[in-house]
């Protein structure tokens, strides 16, 4: 009802989903349909999940709509009675269904582990990335520092050059 009065329509759906009753009253004697009839949504909403198919003629309490919602009738006489489902199943099913609940823990186990074993080798991959990046700046660093070492080297063997040159044209011009 509040979420119809307060127009949630997403909690409303849940919850009718949920099998929620639609014949519940409040304190005002106002039901959920009475509060969808303002808004054609949830009206809708409300007709399509209403999981009873069923109204009272007749002004009840909420006490009586509680029972018939839990055991899906008003009359007593064919409540349902609900046995938590280990006590209903045979003792051989239920040793066959332990065995499949340990199997899958089992491998559950086992799939942690892998996980933890391919994490630690992925961790051990990147510490080796992780120098075989750093020796590769420093080859890196290092044919840089060569690189200048051979530009220099061939700045002054340059300047050697056009110095013997400039002799040269010298000798020539004074002779």
């Amino acid at each position: 009802m509040k979420s119809v009065e307060n127009r949630y329509f997403t909690i409303a759906q849940l919850l009718l989903k949920n099998n929620a009753n639609v014949y519940l009253k409040d304190d005002n004697g106002k039901g959920v349909k009475d509060y969808a009839k303002k808004n054609q949504r949830f009206y809708k909403l409300i007709e399509e999940y209403d999981n009873t198919h069923y109204e009272l003629n007749e002004p009840t309490t909420n006490q009586v709509f509680v029972k018939f919602h839990k055991f899906g009738t008003v009359d007593n006489r064919t409540k349902q009675t609900q046995q938590p489902r280990s006590e209903s199943l045979s003792g051989d099913v239920r040793a066959d269904l332990m065995l499949k609940i340990a199997e899958i823990e089992s491998e559950i186990k086992l799939q942690q582990e892998n996980i933890k074993t391919e994490q630690n080798k992925s961790d051990e991959l990147s510490i080796e990335l992780n120098e075989i990046e750093t020796q590769r700046y420093k080859f890196l660093d290092a044919l840089v520092e060569r690189y200048d070492h051979l530009q220099l080297m061939y700045e002054k063997l340059l300047l050697v050059e056009t110095e013997k040159e400039l002799e040269i044209e010298e000798c020539i011009i004074d002779t």
